[in-house]
Parts: structure tokens; C-alpha cells; sequence
């Protein structure tokens, strides 16, 4: 039963994304019907694993062709362009040996069930935190698509994201070495979860930034422990082959980059024969978008660190939730998986909306829409071609996000002051 603080527009909005919940519960359950085809993040690890298990080397790049073979059952040809360079494959290398021992249905079927204990157990104990109950809290969270999406999928994400909310959950505890360390970890996985980690860094540089250093030192080590100093050598040479297999994944990218690239860039054609080329017809090269990317990026950060930072008196967790939406924009690969990175921010900043004005809190409702349609991201991406809409509106959600972060943490800090 609803609350009765909650408005007539709030229970407009709750319907709405019950009606879109709904629809995107369809495609999920379609998604699961034909494993093994919806789990082909899970399997490009399953296959390294495998791989290795019987004497093969990391640095032999031909990898998914022969387990495919193998198994007769084959990732796609971009997937297999980019699966051997992808360099946290070292980190989580030991845990897919150890599920390569199994069938490939028992072994996602295992690693399914080990996430949704490591994220209920997570969820469950940071949600006193920021403001909510946890019944409430694990109910909404395996009711929103993102989370389904990494599910199925079977991507790390699912494990970065446990990371980086024992991260938070020290930092908000006041644990700020152990805060540091986890989002160090996560930091060396997947980068951008340095972002969210600022504001703590800032506040209490000692004991964060030890914790932060060794969280990478340590990943490094035990990514060496199981692959040798040649596997990282082996992952930094073929940075440059991993940004060329990239560039038929920019449709569904959702980062600055892809944006530009949307509106700026050479045309691309994917592996599913459709083309897409830039709004305005530009043809730029992607050296040329590259270097726009990053100077963008630079003055990007330059103008969050004086907006979110100035005060010292902000809330934190607001802080965090403004710097990891920016982030989610400038990292050059960004997933609509990722979007599972801004659910506890968005939950504290939805504990805390009655201390934001209507219009903050009716731009923070809808942003959590295009977040959610998380299924239905491919289907969308497609209907648009021959122009990369989809990074476009995603690139302006994160924005909008960032505004809203900003706006929420000056409301907060006014109620506060007043009461």
C-alpha cells in the first residue's frame, strides 16, 4: 500500500514505470528462453577458463574461435575480436577455471545464483544507510531491468558492482581505508568507479587513497599471481587492437565518444548489417573524435570538480551520485549495463525527495526512465538506424542526471539548514 505523502503525480510516474517494468519483464523472460545465446558476456570468460584448463596460453588470441568449436557454440564475430583483450580477464581468470570444470548451463546457473546472494547481502546491508528500509530496497532492485540485463547477460558488472558498495558502505561508516580499497579494485576492473570514490578521496585523502592503492596493487598482484607479468604486458600491447574491434559496438556505446561520434562520425556498418553514420554527415576520423573526446573529457571534470566540490558540507553520497553520472558519460565505454552503478545514488536521492522541489524531483523521475528500458535498449538502438539516436538520448540522461545530482545536494543542504 502507497503511503499517503505520496503525490497524485508520483502515483502517475509509479504507474508508468510499472507499465514499462512490465514490458521489459517480457523481454527478460524471452532473453532467458534461449540460453546459451543471452549469456554471451558469462561465456567469454567460460572459454578462457576452458581454455586455459586444457595448456592454452592468454596470449593466444585464436581462443574463442577453438572453444567454439569445441563446444559448438559460437560467440559473436565482434565478441570474439575483442574477448582476448579485455584485461580484467587476468582478475576474474581463477573463478571461471574453476567453473569451466562444470557444464556450461551448471557453471551460469552456479555463477547466477552466487550473484544474487553477493548482491542481496550487499543491497541488504547498505540500505539502512542511505535512508531506506531493506526489504523495500531488495524489492525494487531485482525488480529493475538493469539488474536483469547484467543477470542474464552474466557480466562482471554484476561482481564490480558488490565492489563498489562495500566501497560506499565503508565510506558512509566511516571505514574510509576499507572504502578506499574496494573502490581501488573496482577502479582496476572497470575504471570508472574512480569517479564515485572522489569525494571521499577528497575529504579524507589519507586513509582513502592508501585503501584506494592498494585495492589496484593488490588486483594487479593477484591478477599476476595466475597469469605472469606477460599477461599484463600482453593486455597493454593490444590496447590499439581492442579500440579498432571496438568500432562496431559504438550503436549501442553510450559514452561521450559514441555522441560525438553520432553526430560527427565516419559511418559504421555491424555484424547484424546495419549502417549507421553521423547526424550531420561529417565523416570525421575517429583520431580526430578521439582527441575531441578527451579534451571535452578534461574540461568536463575540470568544470564538475568546481561545481561539486566547492562545499565541503555537501552530502557526500549526493556528491558521488553527481560524479559517477559524469563519469558514466566521459569513460569511452559505457554500457546501458552500467546504469546498475547509479541505483543506490538514485535510491538515497528517492529517500531524501521530500526535501527537493517538485521540479528536481519530477527531472528525477524521468531520468529513471530511460534508465529501465534496459531490454529493450538493442530493439531501440536498431529502429533508429542509420543514426545513432540511442547514445545521444543516453548522453543527455546522464547529463540531466548530473544536474539533478547538483540540484539535490544544495535542496538537501538548504532543508537542512533551515530545520
Amino acid at each position: 500500500m502507497l503511503r499517503p505523502d505520496v503525490t497524485w503525480y508520483e502515483r502517475l510516474i509509479l504507474l508508468l514505470l510499472i507499465i514499462l517494468v512490465s514490458w521489459e519483464s517480457i523481454l527478460g523472460a524471452y532473453k532467458f528462453s534461449v540460453f546459451p545465446l543471452s549469456a554471451v558476456d558469462f561465456f567469454q570468460h567460460y572459454f578462457l577458463g576452458l581454455h586455459v584448463n586444457r595448456g592454452g596460453s592468454i596470449e593466444d588470441v585464436s581462443w574463442p574461435q577453438r572453444i567454439g568449436e569445441l563446444l559448438g557454440f559460437h560467440l559473436p564475430p565482434s565478441m570474439r575480436n575483442t574477448a582476448p583483450y579485455l584485461h580484467y580477464q587476468l582478475i576474474v581468470l581463477p573463478f571461471f577455471r574453476v567453473l569451466a570444470l562444470l557444464r556450461m548451463d551448471l557453471a551460469y546457473a552456479v555463477w547466477l545464483v552466487g550473484n544474487l546472494l553477493l548482491i542481496g547481502y550487499v543491497a541488504a546491508r547498505i540500505a539502512p544507510e542511505v535512508g531506506t528500509r531493506r526489504l523495500t530496497l531488495l524489492f525494487i532492485l531485482f525488480l529493475w531491468p538493469p539488474i536483469w540485463h547484467v543477470l542474464i547477460l552474466g557480466n562482471v558488472d554484476s561482481i564490480v558492482w558488490v565492489l563498489m558498495n562495500l566501497g560506499w558502505l565503508s565510506f558512509m561508516t566511516h571505514r574510509e581505508r576499507s572504502g578506499g580499497f574496494w573502490m581501488g579494485l573496482a577502479t582496476l576492473i572497470k575504471g570508472f568507479p574512480a569517479f564515485a570514490a572522489i569525494p571521499w578521496l577528497v575529504r579524507k585523502p589519507g586513509p582513502a587513497l592508501q585503501g584506494f592503492g592498494a585495492g589496484i596493487l593488490i588486483g594487479v598482484g593477484w591478477g599476476t599471481l595466475w597469469s605472469g607479468f606477460e599477461g599484463w604486458r600482453f593486455m597493454i600491447q593490444h590496447i590499439p587492437d581492442y579500440q579498432r574491434a571496438l568500432a562496431p559496438f559504438m550503436p549501442p556505446n553510450n559514452s561521450l565518444l559514441t555522441a560525438l561520434w553520432a553526430l560527427l562520425g565516419p559511418p559504421i556498418q555491424t555484424e547484424r548489417g546495419l549502417s549507421y553514420h553521423g547526424l550531420l554527415n561529417a565523416a570525421l576520423p575517429p583520431s580526430l573524435l578521439s582527441s575531441l573526446h578527451l579534451g571535452i573529457s578534461l574540461l568536463l571534470v575540470v568544470f564538475t570538480w568546481r561545481v561539486i566540490q566547492r562545499s565541503p558540507n555537501l552530502p557526500t553520497m549526493g556528491q558521488s551520485g553527481a560524479w559517477l553520472s559524469m563519469g558514466l558519460l566521459i569513460w569511452p565505454v559505457s554500457w546501458i549495463n552500467y546504469h546498475i552503478y547509479l541505483f543506490i545514488p538514485l535510491a538515497w536521492l528517492i529517500a531524501h525527495r521530500r526535501s527537493l522541489r517538485i521540479a528536481t524531483r519530477l527531472f528525477a523521475y524521468g531520468a529513471i526512465f530511460p534508465l529501465t528500458a534496459a531490454l529493450s535498449y538493442g530493439f531501440l538502438a536498431s529502429v533508429t538506424a542509420p543514426w545513432m539516436l540511442m547514445p545521444l538520448v543516453m548522453g543527455a540522461t546522464r547529463l540531466l542526471l548530473f544536474w539533478v545530482f547538483k540540484r539535490s545536494l544544495l535542496e538537501i543542504r538548504e532543508g537542512t539548514n533551515r530545520a
